[in-house]
């Protein structure tokens, strides 16, 4: 019997793996040791890019040490084997802000605006000291976030990424990820992509269970780009990719969020 390629159906499983990990360890050890469950899901997640990304990454967790400061521990770090390394036991890495090529923090639950602002707010903080110290190579950052409450809605999540920022650019959050549905990217240039602002801006995305799977590609995508890399549909399986899902956007400059 032949079985047809289904590169879509594989992509939710990621979210399905995602999802199942989170029960199972719920299922173990019930509403004790929180924190001990975000550390799982930290660890799948970070196995799940590691699966994906060229050789030449590591992918961990750690920090970032430049002249001025060291960032706090980062959830998920991915570094440049080729620049030297300070620590590394294991996953965990401190390493100099050159080597760094993204950072990822993974939070299980978000319930509402004053907490995911002090989560952005860490991010940038953390991202815009790496980016001052790495100058050739432009670090990426996103946030995953596993589950959320209704007392965040969409405008309010776009507009607290782009406060965040200061109206500085080295504080740009690139990717974000709310649950199994919701992703955020940042465009340097939206003309790129057909936006309705020529300029930096952030596009909001519906793409149920497909959210976290477009997360780690898009970070493999900007990580791994070389001229032979292929926008093919095993990376971007939706149809006309993810474009067409299309629900807010919110330009570098801009006081609201705006519908397609």
């Amino acid at each position: 019997m032949t079985v047809e390629r289904n590169f879509k159906r594989f992509f939710e499983s990621i979210s399905s793996e995602l999802q199942a990990t989170q029960n199972r360890i719920r299922d173990l050890i019930g509403s004790a040791h929180w924190g001990t469950e975000g550390s799982y899901k930290e660890i799948i997640l970070r196995e799940i890019i590691k699966r994906h990304l060229p050789e030449v990454f590591h992918v961990g967790t750690g920090f970032a040490s430049g002249t001025a400061s060291t960032s706090h521990q980062t959830d998920i770090l991915i570094t440049d084997k080729k620049h030297p390394t300070y620590f590394k036991q294991h996953d965990l890495r401190v390493v100099p802000c050159e080597a760094v090529c993204c950072t990822v923090e993974v939070k299980t639950r978000v319930n509402g605006r004053s907490e995911f602002e002090k989560i952005c707010e860490k991010a940038c903080d953390d991202i815009e000291a790496i980016r001052r110290e790495n100058l050739l190579n432009r670090p990426k950052t996103g946030i995953f976030v596993f589950n959320y409450s209704g007392e965040i809605d969409d405008e309010t999540i776009l507009h607290t990424i782009g406060n965040s920022t200061r109206g500085d650019e080295n504080r740009v959050i690139n990717y974000v990820c709310f649950g199994d549905k919701k992703f955020i990217r940042f465009w340097e240039r939206g003309n790129s992509v057909n936006s309705p602002v020529n300029g930096s801006v952030w596009h909001m995305y519906e793409i149920e269970n497909l959210a976290p799977a477009y997360l780690i590609t898009n970070i493999i995508v900007d990580l791994a780009w070389s001229e032979t890399f292929t926008y093919a549909e095993q990376w971007f399986p939706l149809e006309a990719g993810k474009e067409r899902n299309r629900t807010l956007y919110l330009g570098w400059d801009a006081n609201e969020a705006k519908e397609f």
